[in-house]
């Protein structure tokens, strides 16, 4: 189970060039609260600057809230063997590879520095749906974007993750690659291995088919949340209301 008590979090921006001149402190989260059971998805909603991503950030351990816990499974989520199980997809994911190495010299790589023993061969039997022996040896840099998602998604995996979060993963690809690599996601990770999924957008029509639990964030404050979400048309029609108001 993954609970969030009173948490919150300020950061500094600074309003000229110069960090030591007008920096001022903005709330960016006040008092969230909510929690999820191991094989959860849950999407956070919310429009830009309502503090999505730096909540997703405070989870999976790449900043401190300044109050407040997050707990996995009772133990701190910023330990460093909870980390071993987080894998995260940003919509920039595909600027951590090398673009001038091959798809198998990038894989082979990342597993070395996460000491993966797992050879790419086990690993495409696992994940046979994301078809990537079809390009393996392929340069990085002449992947469509549609297929970098799915080298990226694949690297994530190959660790076995126990939670995996998205922060507008699809955003860049074009409707037909977002179908096909939303169904991948929701067909790899929720369906054959029950994967615990956050996933932060601001379109509950991108995770209306995969996600079962709604957070909905406003100016750092829970909103809504929705924790029998079942993607039906009543549902879908009162989160998309809250958006707009």
């Amino acid at each position: 189970m993954l609970i969030v008590e009173n948490l919150s979090k300020s950061l500094n921006k600074n309003i000229t060039l110069f960090p030591w001149i007008n920096s001022k402190n903005i709330q960016v989260l006040r008092d969230i609260n909510f929690s999820i059971n191991k094989g959860d998805r849950l999407a956070i909603l919310g429009h830009n600057g309502s503090g999505k991503t730096t909540l997703l950030k405070i989870l999976f351990g790449s900043i401190y809230p300044d109050s407040g816990s997050v707990l996995w499974k009772t133990e701190n989520l910023n330990l460093e063997g909870q980390l071993k199980s987080i894998s995260s997809f940003l919509n920039n994911n595909d600027r951590s590879f090398f673009w001038r190495l091959s798809v198998r010299d990038n894989l082979k790589y990342f597993n070395s520095l996460n000491d993966i023993s797992l050879i790419l061969e086990e690993a495409e039997g696992r994940y046979r749906d994301l078809s990537i022996n079809d390009y393996l040896d392929t340069t990085f840099m002449n992947l469509s974007a549609g297929q970098k998602k799915k080298i990226a998604l694949f690297r994530g995996l190959i660790k076995n993750p126990e939670i995996v979060f998205f922060d507008e993963f699809t955003d860049s690809l074009d409707i037909n690659n977002q179908i096909e690599l939303k169904n991948l996601i929701k067909k790899e990770l929720t369906l054959n291995l029950e994967k615990t999924i956050i996933w932060v957008t601001h379109s509950i029509d991108e995770v209306k088919d995969i996600c079962n639990k709604i957070l909905l964030l406003e100016e750092g404050s829970v909103k809504y949340f929705d924790d029998s979400f079942d993607g039906s048309d009543e549902k879908i029609q009162k989160i998309k209301g809250l958006l707009l108001k």
